[in-house]
């Protein structure tokens, strides 16, 4: 007979249930994630050429719809998401 694998605690479903409880805990800092930690920036996407291709063909009825996804795709703007404190989450030997 195999042993049940225990399935992994939903952390962020826990601090949302436990929210109260947590808050009020004197080492809260240890459990949550720094308020600051992720950041996000968008850039416009650099075209070689005054109109992008795909923002032209974006224009017409194209019937495809992953065509469309595509189209969508290459032609938004980047979105770029940074870990503030990613060089602190590994080992305590890898630290910076």
């Amino acid at each position: 007979v195999k042993p049940r694998l225990a399935d992994p605690i939903d952390f962020e479903e826990y601090v949302s249930k436990n929210k109260v409880m947590l808050n009020n805990d004197p080492l809260r800092e240890l459990l949550l994630f720094p308020p600051d930690d992720i950041s996000h920036c968008v850039t416009s996407r650099v075209t070689r050429t005054l109109q992008s291709l795909a923002f032209l063909y974006l224009k017409e009825d194209v019937s495809d719809p992953f065509v469309q996804q595509c189209l969508q795709t290459y032609s938004q703007d980047l979105t770029t998401i940074t870990h503030k404190y990613l060089p602190y989450s590994g080992s305590y030997l890898h630290l910076p």
